[in-house]
């Protein structure tokens, strides 16, 4: 819906700046209906996202468009989750029979190693043992496996929580 009339626009222009706008009479006034963003609550989450990164234009967003990782950036951002999944585990492990990381109630060989690194070391054990490793080295390990051994983790550490505390 549009109402208005016509009218001209005078600008004064100051030497090394930019026009200044100056009214001599009302223009042309516009009123449209537009479909508010706010209206998804999805999308104005993915907006406060973005404002928080700081994307603030379009032409912002089109260059984070055009950065794809590549696969072996992937792989590295994939294993270092692998291992921080892994230690939160082993944390979970520590406080869910009561042990503490520094200490040694675990080190039957008496070897020295702490409940964390026995933990850890058996999960990470698990991990090469499992069919999705194939007893590869994190190093060698493919973005399939590495995916599916995120995604078969649980297990992997379920196993290991039975072989340490059998039964605990």
């Amino acid at each position: 819906m549009r109402h208005g009339s016509r009218s001209t626009h005078t600008f004064a222009v100051h030497p090394g700046s930019e026009p200044d706008p100056v009214v001599t009479s009302q223009g042309e006034v516009r009123v449209e209906n537009l479909a508010l963003l706010t209206a998804d609550p999805r999308v104005m989450a993915a907006l406060e996202v973005l404002k928080e990164a700081g994307v603030q234009t379009g032409a912002q967003f089109d260059e984070l468009k055009q950065i794809q990782p590549t696969k072996q950036a992937t792989r590295q951002a994939k294993r270092k989750l692998l291992d921080e999944l892994v230690r939160t585990n082993v944390g979970k492990l520590l406080e869910k029979h009561g042990l503490s990381n520094v200490g040694r109630d675990l080190d039957k060989a008496r070897l020295g190693k702490e409940n964390f690194v026995i933990i850890k070391s058996n999960i990470d054990k698990g991990i090469r043992a499992s069919e999705f490793a194939g007893g590869k080295s994190r190093n060698d390990l493919s973005l399939a496996q590495l995916d599916e051994i995120l995604t078969n983790l649980d297990e992997i550490v379920a196993s290991a929580e039975e072989v340490l505390f059998d039964g605990r």
